[in-house]
């Protein structure tokens, strides 16, 4: 059975309401956000899902999250025009790996960027094999977080994207008896 937000007539409808009605757009352009106000979204609900997660089912889930996150990140970045791949195959709108080697093949090139597109499909492996691991851990699923927030401020911080500063605490310093 389809849906109603599946259905590709239903689709259309919505498309020519928010074409007629600009108020319809608007409430429309709210309810699916898109581009950087996704990604930030996403990676808030699964740092939310993780605080929450105590079985196994609910840390694939997490890998999911971030799989999902990861491909919305390569989404918003990738530019089919500037970010030409090296072997002239162009990623398909599902291969969140070969959008962001190709958005840091620009944005990173050479020996200085090799980390970075490690960095990035290592975590796009990390976020697959945790989807998928039917024995996840709380600690696999922290770390795979982990490593989708670093590699969202990292392309973030390459897009020109300003990140809220994390709250820091206060360092303590020991002091030894005897010295102030």
């Amino acid at each position: 059975m389809i849906r109603g937000n599946e259905d590709p007539l239903f689709h259309s409808y919505q498309i020519k309401l928010a074409m007629a009605d600009p108020t319809y757009k608007a409430v429309l352009d709210k309810a699916r956000p898109a581009g950087w106000q996704r990604v930030e979204r996403d990676l808030k609900a699964a740092s939310v899902s993780l605080g929450t997660a105590s079985e196994s089912i609910q840390f694939m889930q997490i890998g999911l999250h971030c799989r999902e996150l990861l491909r919305t990140l390569a989404q918003t970045v990738y530019d089919p025009a500037r970010h030409l791949p090296k072997e002239g195959k162009v990623p398909s709108s599902a291969d969140a790996v070969g959008m962001l080697e190709a958005y840091f093949n620009v944005e990173l090139p050479g020996k200085s960027g090799k980390s970075a597109r490690q960095h990035a499909k290592t975590t796009v492996d990390l976020a697959n094999a945790l989807t998928h691991d039917r024995n996840a851990t709380l600690g696999e699923a922290q770390r795979c977080l982990r490593s989708t927030e670093a590699a969202v401020d990292l392309v973030a911080n390459l897009a020109g994207r300003k990140s809220e500063p994390s709250p820091k605490k206060p360092i303590r310093r020991k002091t030894r008896p005897g010295k102030a």
